[in-house]
């Protein structure tokens, strides 16, 4: 197999693969399949035992509802309601975070129930992205019943003209940023800060990835031949020894 190709991490189906991570590091452009990857990952995260306070509040929408509403044609609206919304009201949920993947964008919305409010979050222009937030807001009108969006034209962050080489192609990585803020209780960070932090967003989201990758090839036994802990166990005589200094 291929050294680039070989997985670093897998979640609910999707994988990052060493190429994904050398882009990430150096900034080329993500496939949105990635940014799904980090999306479910955070839902993921939502379902330790340690976070069942924050999950019985909030649910992570798949970006492939918005995907669907947004660009499909001939569209059977309660079969998208029936397969990516309706479950989350049925369990009660109080706020829908929907992750919308559109025309090489990412952005956030995330809807309010039970304040009947709706807050969009995006590392570009709002003008630019607002018909896809009011076609969201207009659907859910249609199949919620007896329920009403009042929309609060919240932007976080400033408005970015995202002209720069170095910034853009990190509104997906922006989108799951503004996702974990709002899972961890935190004021979303201001865009223009993470546009002069970039490259560290981009490291210190590397590392993460590589971390909590090595722990999901251990617990499956996928290691690679490559990888530390496979020389360690299965290396032979030759395999270097790890010694622990206190």
């Amino acid at each position: 197999m291929d050294m680039t190709c070989r997985t670093i991490f897998e979640v609910e189906g999707h994988t990052i693969c060493r190429y994904d991570m050398l882009h990430l590091l150096r900034g080329g452009r993500l496939k949105d399949e990635i940014i799904e990857a980090l999306v479910a990952s955070l839902r993921t995260w939502l379902k330790l035992p340690i976070n069942a306070h924050v999950e019985r509040k909030y649910a992570i929408v798949t970006s492939y509802f918005s995907i669907w509403l947004l660009t499909a044609s001939n569209l059977d609206e309660r079969n998208v309601y029936k397969n990516y919304i309706k479950k989350h009201i049925d369990e009660g949920k109080d706020v829908l975070i929907i992750p919308i993947c559109h025309a090489d964008h990412w952005h956030v919305l995330e809807v309010n129930l039970g304040q009947k409010k709706c807050r969009h979050y995006s590392s570009a222009d709002h003008e630019a992205w607002a018909r896809d937030v009011l076609t969201i807001q207009l659907f859910l009108d249609r199949m919620i019943v007896a329920w009403l969006v009042v929309w609060l034209s919240d932007i976080v962050g400033a408005n970015i003209d995202v002209i720069f080489a170095d910034y853009k192609y990190d509104c997906g990585i922006h989108a799951y940023f503004f996702i974990k803020a709002i899972l961890e209780g935190r004021e979303v960070m201001d865009i223009e800060v993470l546009h002069r932090e970039s490259h560290m967003l981009r490291a210190g989201l590397a590392a993460q990835i590589i971390c909590e990758g090595r722990e999901w090839k251990k617990l499956r036994l996928k290691l690679d031949s490559d990888d530390p802990e496979y020389l360690l166990y299965f290396g032979g005589s030759d395999a270097p020894m790890i010694e622990w200094k206190y």
